[in-house]
């Protein structure tokens, strides 16, 4: 099984690749991060 790491656009979130198959792969969502805001 091998992973698939899956970046979202900016405005959204793994929630986007909800409704694909990938058909026995291991996705792995990599999340953004909060910006430091001072």
């Amino acid at each position: 099984m091998k992973n698939i790491y899956l970046i979202s656009g900016l405005g959204a979130d793994e929630r986007v690749f909800r409704n694909i198959d990938f058909k026995g792969e291991n996705p792995k969502y990599i999340r953004w991060i909060d910006p430091y805001v001072d």
